[in-house]
């Protein structure tokens, strides 16, 4: 349950970011919200180079970036450090909310965060 909670934290965050475009647009190095919402609705043996690229990025930074604070999580970046990252706006506020959901999940079973933040972080890449 620990694992899929911070799964959901770290790769369930794009749910908000609605896309039907194919193909990533791009400016540069710079996604849109659509394509990391295609990159997460795209199944791992189907992604390209590129988004797997683009969501191990995400991922590590919010994983890097995740702390406890009165056994709640809490991201210690702003939005500013996520477009610093070339990353959204709108996928820095999914994480947001993602993490307000999860919190609640959090104080509804009495979970300790920051165990399970300890857990996580020692899951290895499968």
């Amino acid at each position: 349950m620990k694992k899929l909670i911070i799964l959901s934290i770290a790769f369930g965050l794009m749910g908000s970011c609605n896309s039907s475009n194919s193909k990533i647009k791009t400016t540069g190095t710079k996604y849109s919200s659509s394509d990391y919402d295609k990159a997460h609705k795209t199944p791992a043996n189907q992604r390209t180079s590129e988004q797997n690229m683009m969501l191990e990025k995400l991922a590590k930074l919010v994983k890097e970036n995740t702390v406890v604070e009165n056994n709640h999580l809490v991201l210690k970046l702003s939005e500013k450090d996520f477009k610093r990252n070339d990353i959204p706006k709108e996928i820095y506020a999914s994480i947001q909310n993602e993490l307000i959901k999860n919190n609640k999940f959090i104080d509804s079973l009495h979970i300790d965060a920051t165990q399970m933040l300890k857990d996580s972080k020692s899951i290895k890449k499968q």
